[in-house]
């Protein structure tokens, strides 16, 4: 949008999952397994609706529907910087 006036919210990082999809190919990075798919999502925030963050969702089978699940977010360190990943609120395995 352009606007100077952007400014950063706190927020809890609960939400439900919008859009997924599962790789199959990509660059080699640390603990991520290709061959097994790697599933990335978008997720709406509960308390910016119209935010959407794209980050891995862990905990959940690559062949289970991920869409209008909620999760939360969680951190994941990866070469030695912190990756936002998302995880199911609920025990889906």
């Amino acid at each position: 949008c352009w606007s100077a006036e952007v400014g950063a919210v706190e927020v809890r990082g609960e939400g439900v999952v919008e859009l997924s999809t599962v790789l199959h190919v990509g660059s080699p990075k640390p603990d991520v397994d290709y061959t097994a798919g790697y599933r990335l999502c978008a997720v709406r925030l509960d308390e910016a609706p119209t935010f959407r963050v794209t980050a891995p969702l862990r905990d959940l089978p690559v062949d289970a529907e991920a869409i209008g699940i909620r999760v939360r977010l969680s951190w994941s360190i990866r070469e030695g910087s912190p990756l936002p990943v998302f995880v199911p609120v609920e025990d889906l395995t």
